[in-house]
């Protein structure tokens, strides 16, 4: 027997068993409770279900959707035990499933026949396909006296470190443009250099200079005090679907 079918029998011969119980007076529970407890177990369930289709059979169907259900499910459950407090306004919570999504994607996409390759330039470590995909990689810029020039890099998933405070920096203003689909970026800057960002995600967590922002987010925007009349100003524009980001100065 297949595991997915499996799923389905257990469902409905976990759902039966227990009415009968409930029916026999066995065990005490309203109908209410069963609901209450059955709903997240069945959400659970059916999330397995989806993902063990996707995993093992090639179901060509979406694996979010799996996994949020099980997300979901398991939060329900842990309410109804009073392990946590959960409510649907609490939703925008669960954006880290996109990035579950993302690794388990990759982890279930379709074999192809082309060669990988990784390039390394400098401070820069990216995985490149024949076929052209989207790379996914990490920058680091922290070696001493490294020259800070104009950037504009797009990564489907990439780690980002910038150190400004090893960093040669010119006297002019330079813009480090990063977007793609998500984005984890630490920046360390000196506290006499100028600075601004733009930020455009979906959603999020931004910390700057000891702010914060996180949740839904739409556009982002910030400046220190002397950025407008500083020559040696660096300009920063972010633009992720999700995006996590944090700025200090020293």
């Amino acid at each position: 027997m297949k595991f997915s079918n499996f799923i389905t029998a257990l469902m409905f011969v976990s759902l039966g068993t227990v009415l009968l119980l409930i029916n026999l007076e066995v065990i005490s529970l309203t109908f209410s409770q069963v609901i209450a407890f059955g709903i997240p177990i069945i959400l659970v369930l059916i999330g397995l279900k989806g993902i063990v289709n996707i995993v093992f059979y090639k179901r060509n169907k979406s694996i979010f959707w799996s996994l949020f259900l099980i997300t979901i499910g398991l939060l329900l459950f842990m309410d109804e035990l009073q392990m946590l407090s959960f409510e649907l306004a609490t939703l925008w919570k669960l954006w880290p499933i996109i990035l579950i999504y993302i690794g388990l994607k990759v982890l279930t996409r379709k074999h192809v026949k082309s060669k990988n390759h990784e390039k390394n330039s400098g401070n820069i470590k990216v995985v490149l396909n024949d076929k052209g995909k989207s790379p996914v990689g990490t920058v680091s810029y922290k070696d001493p006296n490294w020259q800070v020039e104009p950037m504009n890099q797009w990564k489907a998933v990439g780690d980002f470190t910038f150190d400004f405070t090893k960093a040669f920096i010119p006297e002019t203003e330079t813009d480090i443009q990063l977007s793609g689909w998500v984005g984890d970026v630490d920046i360390l800057l000196p506290e006499d250099v100028e600075f601004s960002i733009e930020a455009y995600a979906k959603v999020g967590d931004i910390k700057v200079c000891g702010t914060k922002e996180d949740g839904l987010l739409k556009d982002y925007r910030y400046k220190t005090a002397g950025f407008d009349t500083a020559t040696k100003r660096l300009r920063f524009v972010f633009d992720f679907k999700v995006l996590d980001l944090r700025i200090d100065q020293i």
